[in-house]
């Protein structure tokens, strides 16, 4: 038996159904990019906070890991 398009009736069938299958992958695809690109934002303005924190604190002064802690929960 043949599809409408001429192709076999079975490959019509794996067609219909992994062209949805490859769509929601796309899709999910798209999605990870995002929040990969999201999240790559976000490490690079903390290392730039980083950054900043350390060219202010002077040397050899000791942190202060209650707020430290604080800090880091807070983002």
């Amino acid at each position: 038996m043949q599809a409408e398009d001429g192709r076999p009736a079975d490959l019509q069938a794996q067609n219909d159904e992994t062209t949805p299958r490859g769509n929601g992958l796309r899709n999910q695809i798209g999605q990870l990019a995002t929040a990969l690109a999201e999240t790559e934002a976000r490490l690079a303005e903390l290392t730039t906070i980083r950054k900043v924190f350390a060219e202010l604190t002077p040397a050899g002064a000791k942190t202060n890991r209650p707020r430290r802690a604080l800090l880091n929960r807070s983002s």
